[in-house]
């Protein structure tokens, strides 16, 4: 039994290491990064990847084995899942829709470009990696369809937080900007249910219920949800009846539309920050909010 064998010898201390070993070398590489003037977030995505096999599981392997053992990979990931939530969460909350007044427009030229440049490009370098790479039993259209939905796919998470980072979510352009990702993120999910549909010759039936649950989720949060929120809100109208009992309330309702994630490919990363658009957009109560939050640190 090696030494750090013996310091890791339950779950609890497992996670308490892994965390450790995360926390120091995202911000280890966040201050080379801010050197360069990179984004923390690009430093904290390089820490991942030299944390995994790429370094740490190719220089010492054992040491990779023992800290992050592949059975201490489920509760690491769904941990970092909540994190996820609770930001993507703040980061709707935090984005004034009054600021995108007369860019709806705008908003979705933008955005589908961004789908369909990539698109092409990736169905092109299709033509050139299938004989090359492609299994004999995977057909050109499926392995083209999936590289160029790969390709237009955004890293929302990433770009909320470079944004968030910046200071620009509560401007013109930082708005414009989540805003367009998040309409072309459920617009490339969509697309891949159809290309997962068409891999599989003949589950097309689920892709067009992907797609009827993404219009549907939409419709029902913003005719009955909406509404119940802003009764909500009207309740709280001063800072002292921003209570736990409220905060606690909203955490749930995060929480429930969060878990429906798995029913469709929609219920991802942009859905968890569209959610909180159908909140109240009253600035006042918006920014009550983060008080709210603070009780509980």
């Amino acid at each position: 039994m090696t030494i750090l064998e013996h310091l890791i010898h339950d779950p609890l201390t497992r996670f308490i290491a892994q965390a450790v070993a995360v926390i120091v070398a995202s911000r280890v590489l966040g201050l080379l990064a801010k050197r360069i003037g990179q984004p923390l977030v690009i430093a904290e995505v390089v820490a991942g990847i030299l944390l995994g096999p790429s370094l740490v599981g190719l220089l010492w392997p054992e040491a990779s084995e023992v800290l992050f053992a592949e059975d201490s990979r489920q509760i690491l990931n769904v941990v970092s899942q909540i994190g996820l939530v609770l930001f993507m969460f703040l980061v709707g909350l935090e984005l004034d829709p009054q600021m995108l007044r007369g860019r709806g427009h705008t908003s979705i030229i933008i955005s589908q470009t961004g789908i369909i440049v990539p698109f092409v490009l990736g169905v092109l370098l299709a033509s050139y990696l299938h004989p090359r790479y492609a299994d004999d039993k995977v057909s050109f259209t499926a392995f083209s369809l999936f590289l160029g939905t790969a390709m237009s796919i955004t890293a929302f998470p990433v770009l909320a937080r470079i944004l968030a980072e910046r200071r620009l979510l509560r401007t013109r352009v930082g708005a414009l900007t989540i805003t367009c990702a998040a309409i072309g993120d459920v617009t490339a999910w969509c697309i891949l249910a159809f290309v997962v549909a068409v891999a599989r010759a003949g589950g097309v039936a689920d892709a067009v219920r992907t797609t009827v649950l993404a219009g549907a989720y939409i419709a029902v949060m913003w005719c009955l949800v909406r509404p119940l929120l802003q009764r909500l809100a009207a309740r709280v109208a001063t800072p002292e009846a921003m209570t736990q009992n409220v905060v606690a309330s909203v955490i749930v309702l995060v929480f429930l539309q969060a878990g429906r994630r798995k029913s469709s490919a929609f219920m991802r990363c942009s859905a968890r920050s569209c959610w909180a658009q159908f909140f109240p957009r009253k600035a006042a109560w918006r920014a009550r909010w983060p008080n709210g939050w603070k009780m509980w640190s």
